[in-house]
């Protein structure tokens, strides 16, 4: 019969250990091959216009030499400033945490096609980013998401 002593246990446990510190030292740091850490890349001082666009309608911020103007279907107006780095903070803070669905077929359920939000963002002549926002969701009372 086997007897499980204090020293056995030791080994085991010291075994386990070595195990768990290989894996977790050694092995691929990325979260996953999936999806990127960091979604939306851009330099917010290089930023010269962001584009929003939604179905059936769209407004432009372009930045001038007195700051950000919005042009919408109304005509343009000046945008504040302080408004336009905070949505551009919030768009760089996107973080992926999960693939909704690899299937086109399924990307209506999630607005990520025709119907969702598409922002693209020019540094410059040069497209930096382009996302589409699709249907946000809630998840207990203070959690959103969005796809």
């Amino acid at each position: 019969m086997f007897k499980i002593t204090t020293p056995k246990l030791l080994i085991v446990l010291v075994v386990l250990v070595g195990i768990f510190a290989i894996i977790k030292f050694t092995g691929n740091k990325d979260r996953s091959k999936t999806l990127r850490a960091e979604l939306v890349i851009l330099d917010q001082d290089k930023v010269s216009k962001v584009e929003i666009e939604e179905p059936n309608k769209g407004i432009a911020l372009t930045k001038g030499d007195d700051g950000w103007i919005v042009a919408g279907p109304e005509g343009e107006k000046k945008a504040v400033t302080n408004t336009v780095k905070s949505m551009l903070s919030t768009l760089e803070g996107i973080e992926p945490s999960r693939i909704a669905s690899r299937s086109e077929d399924k990307w209506k359920d999630y607005q990520v096609d025709s119907t969702g939000t598409r922002v693209k963002v020019y540094e410059g002549s040069k497209l930096v980013t382009d996302i589409i926002l699709g249907r946000f969701g809630v998840e207990g009372q203070r959690s959103f998401h969005t796809f």
